[in-house]
């Protein structure tokens, strides 16, 4: 999650301003994300790990709305390869 808090701190205060110095009503931040394991189930392990990091976020900001938007899969046959494009929506409550 460190690589995406100065991003989640810098929406946050944008959101946060008066309406009257503002207009904007949602920020995203968007990322891709791949993983090797040694064995199998990545596309699993990397849902958990996405799932966690999201809620870890929930939990740090409670003063802002999120919602996790995604889509992954493993990338070869052998299920240690996965991938997943992350979208996170943040709005005020």
């Amino acid at each position: 999650m460190s690589k995406i808090e100065k991003d989640i701190q810098r929406i946050k205060e944008v959101l946060q301003r008066k309406k009257s110095k503002s207009t904007i009503d949602f920020g995203l931040i968007a990322f891709f994300t791949s993983r090797n394991y040694l064995k199998g189930n990545a596309k699993i392990k990397l849902h958990k790990k996405i799932n966690s990091m999201f809620q870890d976020i929930e939990m740090q900001y409670n003063d802002i709305n999120f919602k996790l938007f995604y889509r992954g899969n493993k990338i070869i046959k052998d299920d240690t390869d996965s991938w997943f494009s992350v979208v996170i929506l943040m709005t005020n409550p």
